[in-house]
């Protein structure tokens, strides 16, 4: 075995640098380190970058997932769509927006995992005089159109400490929750609550909301 003892290789203008051939094996000894100042090809993943200092794998495509609890390509276990945020509830009754609360400020986060998205949010109601099946509208993500134990959603009535069943439309995919006070009958179209049976008039009401709902069948 011969040794080299060089600072720096570097080929002709306008040529390669090869080291051995094929079915050479290029050993890196216990305590070296090769260090990357350029582009470098060929290493790690196919497919997969690093995304700068943060050390987070970033895929070329947006539909790569990665496989978890598996050691073979198995659909159920792949994660391919994740995603965090925040979505701003709209308290409405028959369809007109109900005024928000002065200094009882409306937001809400959600996250997505697959096809179920989380959401909580609070919002604050100034009813006025204003009458009509209560909703609130701006979901995130459209929910699966289907029946109505499909997705369930609670609301918490500010001090009263009342809770509200709530679902997405079953019979079509309007970002929407509905409200009902006892939870909807699978069988029955109910029209739902009233905006007047859960805040006075003039009354400024709380709520929280926490849910889950599917965006696939």
């Amino acid at each position: 075995m011969s040794t080299i003892n060089v600072n720096t290789w570097e080929p002709e203008s306008g040529t390669d640098l090869t080291l051995g051939a094929s079915g050479d094996t290029i050993t890196i000894p216990s305590g070296a380190t090769i260090t990357n100042s350029g582009t470098a090809t060929g290493f790690g993943l196919t497919g997969w970058s690093v995304n700068g200092g943060n050390n987070d794998l970033l895929p070329a495509s947006a539909s790569a997932g990665i496989y978890l609890g598996v050691s073979s390509a198995t659909a159920a276990n792949l994660l391919d769509d994740y995603e965090e945020g925040t979505w701003t509830p709209v308290p409405t009754a028959s369809a007109t927006d109900l005024t928000a609360a002065s200094g009882d400020p409306t937001g809400g986060a959600y996250y997505k995992i697959g096809s179920t998205v989380y959401i909580r949010a609070h919002i604050g109601i100034n009813r006025g005089t204003t009458t009509g099946t209560f909703s609130i509208t701006g979901l995130p993500f459209a929910p699966v159109q289907g029946n109505y134990g499909n997705n369930c959603l609670l609301g918490h009535k500010g001090s009263d400490y009342v809770y509200l069943a709530g679902r997405t439309n079953n019979m079509g995919t309007d970002s929407t929750i509905h409200w009902y006070n006892p939870p909807p009958d699978t069988s029955t179209q109910i029209t739902g609550l009233t905006v007047e049976s859960i805040v006075g008039a003039s009354v400024v009401r709380a709520f929280n909301i926490a849910g889950v709902y599917s965006t696939e069948a």
